[in-house]
């Protein structure tokens, strides 16, 4: 889809309806780019919450004066961009029934990037979000009358405990199961949620992968059969390779703050597994990815798939770098600061 190129996956798309619920982050804005830039839609509704005393179209504006839309600044193409101002603790998220009603009536494609990805967010604050919030927007989804695909962004860290992830959702959950986990986390406050914390992530390393498999299980559990839904789970989200431009980010998060601090000289102490494999995919990558997942799952059920939810893992098996690798070649481009640096790993 680089070169937007005349397509089964272009064709999909041309004309319809589109909803996206996250598109003021990293992935969602690389989203919105790559649907103004190469697909032919009608309409783009855009979810946006009032953030520091600022509203949808303010923040909208601010949003496309961003290098990133430099391609798409077009009056014909900004147009198609409906802010929708939301509020999601308010019932129907504070729309009012009649803007309500036209988007159920109107929007046949869903992309849904919204999550809180600080790994060691309080349990009961992330689950908020990753888990409850995304249930009450897939059940108002639920009632789009036109509605033929919606892709749900996960990770594919959410089964690290799995030595082999195939592409199905892994319903086992520690602490009695998901029934037992939705529950109980609906009825612990923040603090009794902290304080059994351990207990119930067990073998999950952070509060965001653990909310992720939730969220993967209450999806399939509760939408599988009522709800065209399909699962996308990126791995670690880098800047963009080529599209639109090189080298893009809005964010000094991950690997970004990692290579960072190696080129500022602040980061002197890593620790880390040499040997590791590095699962890291361009931002331009993961848009082509969701795009192409919500075509090919309603592809999958017209040909007649005895899966409720698709699933796409987003991984390559050739790439088979470590991280023992990246660092050396970051010390090659940047001798004299790597030079400086004390490393402690985990295999030696």
């Amino acid at each position: 889809m680089s070169n937007c190129s005349e397509s089964r996956v272009l064709e999909f798309y041309r004309g319809s309806t589109v909803l996206l619920a996250g598109g003021t982050g990293f992935l969602g804005k690389t989203l919105l780019e790559k649907v103004l830039r190469c697909l032919e839609v009608s309409k783009i509704y855009l979810l946006i919450r009032t953030k520091k005393g600022c509203c949808a179209e303010e923040r909208l504006k601010t949003i496309l004066e961003d290098r990133l839309f430099d391609r798409v600044r077009k009056p014909e193409l900004l147009a198609k961009i409906i802010p929708v101002e939301v509020d999601y603790e308010q019932e129907y998220f504070g729309l009012t029934s009649g803007l309500k009603s036209q988007i159920q009536k109107e929007v046949q494609m869903v992309f849904y990037c919204i999550a809180t990805v600080r790994l060691m967010a309080p349990l009961k604050e992330i689950v908020e979000t990753n888990v409850f919030l995304a249930r009450r927007m897939l059940q108002w989804f639920r009632t789009f009358s036109r509605l033929k695909t919606c892709v749900y962004t996960s990770t594919f860290f959410c089964n690290v405990d799995k030595e082999i992830c195939e592409e199905k959702v892994y319903r086992d959950l520690p602490f009695g199961g998901y029934e037992i986990v939705m529950n109980m986390l609906k009825q612990l406050s923040v603090e009794e949620c902290e304080q059994l914390k351990s207990t119930i992530l067990q073998k999950f390393p952070n509060t965001y992968v653990f909310n992720k498999r939730l969220a993967e299980i209450m999806i399939e559990t509760e939408f599988g059969q009522t709800l065209p839904v399909a699962i996308y789970r990126p791995p670690v989200i880098t800047p963009t390779y080529r599209e639109p431009l090189i080298g893009w980010t809005d964010n000094t998060f991950g690997t970004v703050a990692y290579i960072k601090s190696c080129w500022d000289g602040l980061g002197i102490v890593k620790y880390f597994d040499k040997r590791a494999k590095c699962d890291f995919a361009p931002v331009d990558y993961c848009a082509n990815a969701v795009l192409v997942s919500g075509f090919d799952a309603v592809e999958m059920r017209l040909g007649g798939s005895d899966r409720c939810i698709q699933v796409y893992n987003h991984h390559n098996n050739k790439a088979n770098k470590t991280y023992g690798e990246l660092a050396s070649w970051l010390g090659d481009s940047r001798t004299a600061v790597w030079e400086r640096f004390v490393w402690y790993r985990i295999i030696v």
